[in-house]
C-alpha cells in the first residue's frame, strides 16, 4: 500500500486527509487554514511526490520564513497532521519531519490586551451582521474555531438557564462544554435565529474573519496595537471576557472554570487584564490606619 501511495502527488493526499478533517467536525476555517499552510510549504519547498518530504527541507525553509515563532510552530503542528495521518491511512512507514523540533516562544510572543467597554461598544456599532458573533465571543470566552463552529441546534434558549452547547468536537481540550448565556446574548439570538434552520451555522463568517475584524476595526477607529506594544485582535475577546469575571469579583476557580483553563495560572496571569482592574477603587477602600 506504501508502495503505490508513494506514486500519488502530495496534493492529492492532501486534499484526502482535508475531507477527513471536514468529516470528523472540523470547522471550515480550520479547514481552509491547514489547507494554506500546507500548501504553501509544498510549494516553497517544493515537494510534489511523499519522498520528497525531508527535514533539511523543511529547516531550511523555516529559517527563511518572516514569521512569529507561534506561527513557524503552527505550520510544523499543520504538516505533522498530515503526515501522521499519513502513518495511519499505510500511506508511508514514518513521518520525515518527526525529529523537528518547535520553535521556542517564550519571551517571544505579542502580548494582548482586553478590550475597553469603550473600545467594544465601537466596534459592536460598526460590526453590522458580525456584531452577535463578536458579542458573544465578549460574553462566553469561546474560541473563534468553536463559535465558528456552532449551529443552531447547540443554541438552547428555552431552558430555564438558556446556554450555548459547544461538541466535543469543535473544542480546543475535545470536550463538550455547557456555555451559560448572558441575558442580553438570549435576546439577540432570539432575535437572530428567526427562521433557521437547526443545522444551519449560527455564525457563517466566511473563511477570513480576520479581513472582516481589520475591516471593523478602522471603521470604529481602533488601533492592533498600543501604545504599550499589547495587540488587539479576535482572540482578546477571551481575554475581555476573563477581565470582566475579574472585574465583578468571580472567583477565581470559578473564572477558571468558566474559560475552561486546565490550570487557574493561565486564568489570573495570562487572561485577565489588570490594567481594567479597578485597583485605585481597591485602595481607596482600605480603612484608615489611626
Amino acid at each position: 500500500r506504501e508502495r503505490s501511495a508513494a506514486e500519488i502527488p502530495l496534493d492529492q493526499h492532501l486534499k484526502e486527509f482535508l475531507d477527513d478533517l471536514s468529516t470528523r467536525g472540523r470547522t471550515k476555517h480550520h479547514v481552509s487554514v491547514t489547507r494554506g499552510r500546507i500548501q504553501r510549504i509544498f510549494s516553497q519547498c517544493k515537494w510534489k511526490y511523499p519522498k520528497d518530504v525531508s527535514i533539511h527541507d523543511f529547516v531550511s525553509w523555516r529559517s527563511q520564513h518572516k514569521a512569529a515563532p507561534k506561527t513557524l510552530n503552527e505550520y510544523l503542528n499543520a504538516i505533522n497532521g498530515l503526515l501522521n495521518w499519513m502513518i495511519k491511512q499505510e500511506r508511508i512507514a514514518a513521518n520525515p519531519l518527526r525529529n523537528v523540533d518547535r520553535v521556542d516562544i517564550k519571551g517571544k510572543q505579542q502580548l494582548r490586551r482586553a478590550y475597553t467597554d469603550e473600545e467594544l461598544a465601537r466596534l459592536l456599532e460598526v460590526a453590522g451582521q458580525a456584531r452577535l458573533f463578536y458579542l458573544t465571543a465578549a460574553f462566553t470566552g469561546l474560541r473563534r474555531g468553536e463559535l465558528m463552529a456552532l449551529i443552531w441546534a447547540d443554541v438552547h434558549l428555552d431552558e430555564a438557564r438558556p446556554y450555548l452547547l459547544a461538541r466535543a468536537s469543535t473544542t480546543k481540550n475535545s470536550q463538550k462544554a455547557v456555555v451559560p448565556l448572558h441575558p442580553s446574548l438570549v435576546d439577540e439570538f432570539s432575535n437572530a435565529k428567526t427562521s433557521s434552520k437547526q443545522e444551519e451555522y449560527v455564525f457563517p463568517v466566511g473563511s477570513h474573519p480576520d479581513r472582516q475584524l481589520a475591516r471593523h476595526f478602522k471603521a470604529a477607529g481602533l488601533e492592533k496595537i498600543d501604545a504599550t506594544g499589547r495587540k488587539l485582535d479576535f482572540h482578546s475577546f477571551r481575554y475581555t471576557f476573563a477581565t470582566k469575571l475579574a472585574r465583578q469579583g468571580v472567583s477565581l476557580r470559578l473564572a477558571q472554570e468558566l474559560m475552561r483553563h486546565s490550570d487557574p495560572r493561565l486564568t489570573a496571569n495570562l487572561y485577565t487584564d489588570a490594567t481594567h482592574l479597578p485597583t485605585f477603587d481597591a485602595i481607596e477602600r482600605l480603612p484608615s490606619q489611626q
